[in-house]
């Protein structure tokens, strides 16, 4: 009977905590997040997909321009502008430099 009762309370107490995590965890509103839609091309759709599977915002912020300081022990990394200005963000690139980015994290 014991390893009975010891079971229902640690189920008991497993239950209760992950209502409370769940309760204080907050989720972004999906108006915020990458949409994928029919409407949108596939590329677009792809792009919004792996956005949103990579958290990218995380780093660089709702509207993806960067500019947020990462702490690190060897000092504060700023994130870079990822959107596709071609002034500011990365839509000059080519896929080749992209592609180049991704992998390797630098120019």
């Amino acid at each position: 009977m014991k390893p009975l009762y010891l079971m229902l309370s640690m189920f008991a107490i497993g239950l209760t905590s992950t209502a409370a995590l769940a309760e204080a965890t907050s989720i972004p509103d999906a108006a915020s997040l990458p949409n994928v839609s029919p409407a949108n091309s596939d590329l677009v759709n792809r792009g919004a997909y792996i956005a949103r599977a990579a958290d990218c915002m995380a780093c660089h912020g709702d509207d993806y321009v960067g500019g947020n300081a990462i702490e690190t022990p060897m000092g504060d990394i700023y994130s870079t502008n990822i959107t596709p200005s071609k002034q500011y963000g990365i839509g000059k690139f080519d896929p080749c430099r992209q592609s180049r980015i991704y992998k390797l994290g630098r120019f």
